[in-house]
């Protein structure tokens, strides 16, 4: 009589001891996967990378394809790829290795445990998206150049924080390698990032052509103002102090560094922080009691008024500005 206990007769705990759960990734991916960083599916053409390898509750390595849903562990992995029963998939496995020497990877490439890895699903954009920005007189090649896009959802570190809606879009701000998430209408969080001080917005796109840079609050502002001809960057928060490395280069290749922050307590603090610890830049604000920032300006008053508005203040930022 046919009997599938003399077909089946090893565990995942055999195949484990031939061949580490790891390396069962890395020989069916090709490379050395990082566990926590989110790659194009193997499973599916994948436009948008959503598939990543983490840590279990009990500590094993389980994957997580973000596009379908389906997770699992090693093995499992290894049964979708070769399409066949969970316990066929261990008795190939046990069979594959057990004649060969496997050297384990002993050093298991890993996201430092507290480092935030995000990943975006980008979407083109849209009428909600695009008007938000217009409003704020803020083009879509704008947004292109600095690399911002419009999303549907993200996860960090695998884990879906947060979707977009026709009444809450959401956006991404690409910084060199790291990501500022920016959803405008959601009122616990506008921001989540994982940049540290030394990713400075618009640093990428800084002009050395010009005379004078700014330093203003938001990378909205930023892209507003390099529409009126001039360059600027932004930390990321009025809080947030720029590295000292970051102020020298500054200091080196502009005539004039202008402090244009918010016209609120946080903005006047950190315009005073900077001022005291560089006490040649020249620093702008606009009226609290009209707009609190240059782009909330331009959504009251329009374009004409604030370029008189940015213009008058700057010349005379400059013209009450110490020399380098």
């Amino acid at each position: 009589m046919y009997n599938t206990a003399n077909v089946f007769k090893h565990t995942k705990e055999d195949v484990y001891k031939l061949i580490s759960e790891y390396d069962i990734y890395k020989s069916y991916l090709g490379f050395n996967p990082i566990v926590g960083k989110v790659y194009k599916s193997p499973f599916r053409q994948d436009l948008n990378p959503s598939f990543g390898i983490f840590r279990g509750r009990k500590n094993n390595l389980m994957f997580k394809d973000l596009g379908t849903g389906e997770s699992g562990d090693a093995i499992k992995f290894a049964k979708l790829t070769e399409g066949m029963h969970t316990s066929e998939t261990i008795e190939y496995l046990f069979k594959q290795y057990s004649n060969i020497k496997v050297v384990k990877t002993t050093s298991i490439p890993e996201i430092k445990s507290g480092e935030r890895n995000i990943h975006t699903s980008k979407i083109t954009w849209n009428a909600e998206g695009i008007s938000f920005w217009q409003k704020f007189g803020i083009t879509l090649k704008t947004l292109n150049y600095f690399k911002v896009t419009q999303i549907k959802k993200y996860w960090v570190n695998g884990i879906v924080k947060g979707y977009s809606s026709t009444t809450n879009p959401m956006f991404d701000y690409e910084i060199y390698d790291k990501n500022k998430i920016y959803r405008p209408f959601y009122k616990e969080k506008r921001f989540y990032t994982n940049c540290t001080a030394d990713y400075i917005q618009g640093w990428e796109q800084l002009d050395y052509s010009k005379d004078t840079v700014i330093i203003t609050k938001s990378l909205k502002d930023v892209m507003y103002l390099y529409q009126l001809g001039y360059t600027a960057i932004a930390p990321n928060g009025e809080g947030h102090k720029i590295p000292e490395k970051a102020l020298k280069i500054l200091k080196k290749n502009f005539k004039y560094v202008i402090v244009f922050y918010d016209m609120d307590k946080a903005g006047i603090t950190g315009t005073r922080r900077l001022l005291k610890e560089n006490p040649t830049f020249g620093f702008i604000f606009t009226s609290q009691k009209k707009a609190k920032d240059i782009t909330d300006y331009h959504f009251k008053y329009g374009l004409e008024k604030t370029i008189k508005l940015i213009s008058k203040k700057i010349n005379y930022a400059k013209q009450n500005h110490f020399k380098h």
